[in-house]
């Protein structure tokens, strides 16, 4: 079993989120991909529905993304030396920051502090 790395489950996961986060194409690219499947589940009050499916859909993006990298990589021999990352959980994370971040907007939208969230 691996150990926890900075709050995350191994440290593939960690550099996964990491290097998702730091360049700017990769971020919109992902926020894109989750802010769209998020209003797609959206009812007709505006109200976010299902964020598991906004998950798995990140998740595979990131999966598929990450696989079409490392098939890039010469003879395999750099992924036989780094285990997965958890897909879930770097999408999980990203789609609660941005139900966080859409519930503030509706929040600021109707006259509420969005530090009471």
């Amino acid at each position: 079993m691996t150990e926890r790395y900075s709050g995350w489950t191994d440290r593939p996961t960690w550099a996964l989120n990491l290097w998702w986060a730091n360049d700017e194409g990769m971020y919109e690219q992902l926020r894109d991909v989750i802010l769209n499947t998020l209003h797609e589940d959206e009812d007709e009050d505006g109200v976010t529905g299902d964020t598991e499916n906004a998950v798995d859909v990140a998740a595979s993006f990131l999966e598929d993304d990450f696989r079409e990298r490392e098939a890039a990589i010469e003879d395999g021999m750099m992924r036989d030396m780094i285990p997965d990352p958890n897909f879930r959980e770097v999408a999980r994370s990203w789609v609660d920051e941005e139900v966080l971040q859409m519930r503030r907007s509706d929040l600021e939208a109707a006259g509420h502090s969005a530090e009471s969230c």
